[in-house]
């Protein structure tokens, strides 16, 4: 029933788009495999800012727990080691429905995704986790001992170093905004406050840790982006011309 509703134009896409996805998760899935070797070595990485302030290392609590944290890393591990598969076949399968200078701008808006992404990463990992670790283990209490556990702190760094790696890109958002004409440069530099609070609002809600020493460490490197993107914008009414 369904190949009937199908145009017979639309089946050699569809057939194409199957076979990338199937390479896609052939690669993730590879990744995985060579990233869980290598397991013991890149979760004593990660876990690094957290252990670097503890005497006596995390407390793993579950028979299982140390296994799935090591196959959740793996998973994470490969399918960043995939990306470049992902976009490629992304690449291959879009490109050619589109115009020269259409895949001229995707290719360019492609690698500063990449770099905002790479820049956002290493934001967390020398920047925001030592120092909101640092401020969260360091607050003790007279009669209590701080044992994190190895579950709860693996998911608090990969989902706060994702975090802040998809917020890096919000320049791409605002360029997007701009270039179509739904904002104008001069209207967010007259909105700087409410830009800063908005900046705030969305680390607040974003961040996994509610305190505000890593709402302010995810916060500044935005706002510093918020003011690139506008430097790097003609000042124009109306739409922005390439």
């Amino acid at each position: 029933m369904l190949p009937a509703l199908i145009p017979p134009t639309a089946l050699p896409h569809l057939t194409e788009l199957r076979t990338r996805v199937l390479w896609v998760v052939a690669a993730w899935l590879g990744f995985t495999v060579l990233a869980f070797v290598w397991r013991v070595p890149l979760l004593a990485w990660l876990l690094a800012p957290a252990t670097a302030h503890l005497t006596q290392g995390l407390l793993a609590t579950g028979v299982l727990e140390v296994w799935l944290t090591h196959f959740q890393l793996s998973l994470v591990v490969g399918l960043l080691l995939a990306l470049p598969v992902l976009a490629y076949h992304a690449w291959r399968f879009l490109a050619p429905g589109l115009t020269g200078a259409e895949r001229t701008l995707l290719a360019r808006l492609a690698m500063v995704a990449f770099g905002l992404l790479i820049l956002g990463a290493l934001l967390a990992r020398w920047l925001i986790l030592p120092s909101a670790l640092g401020f969260l283990l360091g607050l003790q209490q007279p009669g209590v001992t701080v044992a994190p556990k190895l579950a709860e702190t693996t998911s608090f760094i990969l989902t706060l170093t994702a975090t802040i790696s998809l917020l890096t890109c919000l320049p791409i958002v605002l360029w997007g905004l701009l270039k179509v004409g739904l904002v104008r440069p001069a209207t967010l530099q007259r909105q700087r406050r409410g830009v800063i609070l908005g900046i705030l609002a969305t680390t607040a809600v974003l961040t996994p840790s509610p305190d505000p020493l890593t709402m302010l460490l995810a916060a500044l490197p935005l706002y510093g982006l918020f003011e690139l993107t506008l430097l790097c914008t003609p000042r124009r009414s109306g739409v922005i011309q390439t």
